[in-house]
């Protein structure tokens, strides 16, 4: 409870109803209380019950670390049980982007100061082309769910979409094809070419195929294999194409190993290796590509090598977690 002042926790009481509010010597009182009881729930043990289905959501907070404030990344664990019963299981700050960009993550209070001042609405400056965009976009989106139906492929329907917004809108072509982020749609070409080449080729065929022959009948160890086999590709590969490569032959191993529930392992160690694998390196999917062009128009370029640095820390980490969990949800606890 670091960090913690007096007129926030005085605020949440008086909005309870109590207006005499509350002291400081009260607030540092509950907060050492809390304290204690948030250690306890840090250290409490978890194997009561099986969790079959545990999701992770994160956010970013303020707090007080050797008199300083800075932001912290917060990660929690919502377990939910057989019967449906959800229990928070953990709660962990993540250092990781404190430590990688600690010479960033200084306090100015300056630049606060010119962030609270901005106004979001001036942003807008059409509110016409706005509600315009919006209502092409739901027909976009419309035409994406039902594409098998009305015989178009999705990108057909996302080129019909950005003709009919230039046909309604007042926006000069050429002044629309300005903001299209050429260099990126020219890398995705280039790279897609590529990556067709090597699967024409039998490239990423034969690749994945060691995988699968590497695991010699051992589920978990085909599970692991995947899950790290996955994340390194994908980091090489955009995981689009890799992930199209592999479903055929993830589903010869869940067939090798009998099908059934209890080869969803497989199919959870291909997604996650491959998504997170992605995040190894600027080419590992396409997001990392558009991130880096739209830098690059604001002046702020990262390199592919700065990428790949960071990029590799933190697939390192997240995949690592994301194996243990495979490994104690799958065979270590059922």
């Amino acid at each position: 409870m670091h960090g913690v002042s007096t007129r926030p926790v005085d605020d949440l009481v008086k909005a309870l109803g109590a207006d005499s509010g509350i002291s400081k010597s009260e607030v540092s009182r509950s907060c050492g209380e809390l304290d204690a009881e948030l250690e306890a729930f840090k250290k409490r043990p978890v194997d009561h019950t099986a969790f079959p289905y545990v999701f992770l959501d994160a956010t970013c907070c303020k707090t007080r670390v050797n008199r300083r404030i800075v932001s912290q990344g917060v990660v929690i664990a919502t377990g939910i049980s057989a019967t449906g019963h959800r229990e928070i299981l953990t709660v962990v700050l993540v250092v990781m982007c404190r430590v990688m960009f600690r010479k960033v993550f200084v306090y100015d209070e300056k630049r606060a100061a010119e962030v609270m001042a901005l106004e979001e609405r001036e942003a807008i400056r059409d509110h016409r082309l706005l509600y315009q965009g919006l209502g092409v976009l739901a027909l976009v989106i419309v035409g994406f769910v039902a594409h098998p139906v009305l015989h178009y492929a999705p990108s057909v329907v996302a080129l019909l979409g950005a003709g009919l917004l230039i046909a309604v809108s007042t926006v000069e072509t050429g002044e629309a094809l300005k903001e299209v982020e050429w260099p990126t749609l020219a890398f995705f070409a280039g790279l897609f070419i590529m990556v067709g080449s090597l699967i024409e080729t039998g490239v990423i065929g034969e690749i994945s195929q060691a995988l699968a022959d590497a695991t010699g009948g051992s589920e978990p160890g085909a599970a692991m294999l995947l899950v790290f086999g996955s994340a390194v590709l994908s980091g090489v590969v955009d995981n689009i194409p890799y992930v199209a490569t592999m479903a055929p032959i993830t589903a010869d191993l869940a067939h090798g190993f009998g099908g059934g529930d209890g080869v969803q392992v497989l199919w959870w160690a291909l997604a996650l290796g491959a998504d997170l694998g992605g995040n190894a390196t600027a080419i590992g999917a396409s997001a990392n590509v558009v991130v880096l062009g739209i830098a690059e128009r604001n002046r702020q370029p990262i390199s592919f090598w700065q990428f790949t640095k960071y990029g590799l820390a933190v697939t390192s980490v997240t995949v690592t977690i994301a194996a243990g969990y495979l490994w104690l949800r799958y065979f270590a606890l059922n």
